[in-house]
């Protein structure tokens, strides 16, 4: 089930500004590059923040997000 705030368009247009740290993703991302995986399904993309930074480095990402409004983000992304 999704959260309602994720789920607003206008709010989910303005979610990546408003949390524009996103250290918290550098754990994965090391763990992606510890397994050497060439496709990563990021569950629960929200806007697509760690998808986009995924795929800017060539690995195919995959992502899932039950969200619509955060889905549409993400689809304008990177």
């Amino acid at each position: 089930m999704d959260d309602e705030i994720f789920e607003n368009p206008r709010l989910a247009s303005i979610y990546d500004p408003f949390d524009s740290d996103r250290s918290d993703l550098d754990v994965y991302e090391s763990m992606v590059n510890e397994f050497d995986a060439h496709t990563v399904l990021d569950f629960g993309c929200g806007t697509g923040t760690f998808a986009c930074r995924l795929a800017v480095k060539g690995i195919k990402v995959i992502g899932l997000e039950p969200a619509e409004a955060s889905l549409k983000v993400a689809k304008t992304r990177c």
